[in-house]
């Protein structure tokens, strides 16, 4: 593949039926950041820091009167590892904050002020944080879109019943939105100018490296959905079908989706809309009175 191919199917405005490139992007900002305001101005927040620097902090939205064992959603945002923040992706937190869920964003360090790999440790330090925070959660949900799908998906590697020393695996569930499971393509594009991984770091990086580990540790986990949108490049839906494939493979209840009518970015827009499949997917799920 020439890096020209690739640098196209792995640009997810350019593939948008709806709206111009630069359109669909302005759009998608503004329709995220209102609905994260509107939330913050409906339920209780709270930012917390998991690490030193303020990057690293979690953005927690909850009903006052809420259960001690609800249910936590965590949520990691996308933006290719260069950009994005949790408090800008906090209004999709409204339809499962309604029904008693308690919603994390997390956020992370960006490129090039770290290194993929530091980023991939950031995100699971930052999960190990949240278990520590909620231990009578009846069930963590793993979320996370386009970057954010990877970094979900290197959670799930993680023997966190060893780690944390726990009785059982606290993942009950999964929803991985147009994840990238292989970043050795992006070897070739611009965005490594920023993220500067070398081929082996680009492997060892890719969580289709560590399906196996997804086997050993989520075989309990009750269902991995991986979704991705009907408008979407052929590479960002073969890479979502290679990995729902080899996690079933090894054991996982895997759920590949391509969601209809959607692309990249109202794929996740949606999820504020109650109507919508993969918001009743995720609810259902979590097993939430809808």
């Amino acid at each position: 593949m020439t890096s020209n191919y690739l640098e196209k199917a792995y640009t997810p405005s350019a593939w948008s039926q709806r709206l111009p490139p630069n359109e669909v992007t302005d759009v998608h900002f503004k329709v995220m950041t209102t609905g994260s305001k509107n939330v913050q101005e409906e339920y209780s927040t709270e930012s917390v820091l998991y690490g030193p620097y303020d990057s690293q902090k979690l953005e927690i939205v909850y009903q006052p009167e809420h259960n001690d064992d609800a249910p936590v959603i965590v949520f990691i945002h996308g933006g290719y590892w260069v950009e994005g923040c949790p408090e800008n992706n906090m209004g999709i937190a409204d339809q499962f904050v309604k029904h008693g869920a308690i919603y994390v964003g997390m956020g992370y360090d960006l490129a090039p002020k770290v290194s993929m790999p530091e980023i991939v440790n950031q995100s699971k330090a930052a999960f190990a944080f949240i278990l520590n925070k909620f231990p009578k959660s009846r069930g963590i949900y793993i979320t996370g879109h386009s970057a954010g799908g990877h970094l979900a998906a290197r959670i799930l590697e993680v023997d966190w019943v060893q780690q944390l020393q726990l009785t059982r695996n606290p993942i009950r569930g999964a929803v991985l939105m147009s994840g990238l499971y292989d970043l050795q393509p992006l070897l070739q594009m611009s965005v490594n100018n920023d993220v500067h991984m070398t081929e082996d770091i680009a492997k060892q990086e890719s969580p289709m490296t560590h399906v196996d580990d997804v086997g050993k540790y989520c075989s309990s986990v009750e269902v991995v959905h991986v979704v991705v949108g009907e408008m979407e490049s052929p590479e960002f839906k073969q890479q979502s079908s290679d990995y729902a494939k080899s996690c079933k493979k090894v054991g996982v209840n895997t759920e590949y989706r391509i969601v209809p009518n959607v692309d990249h970015f109202n794929l996740i827009e949606n999820l504020m809309k109650g109507d919508y499949i993969l918001t009743q997917i995720t609810q259902k799920m979590m097993g939430l009175n809808t």
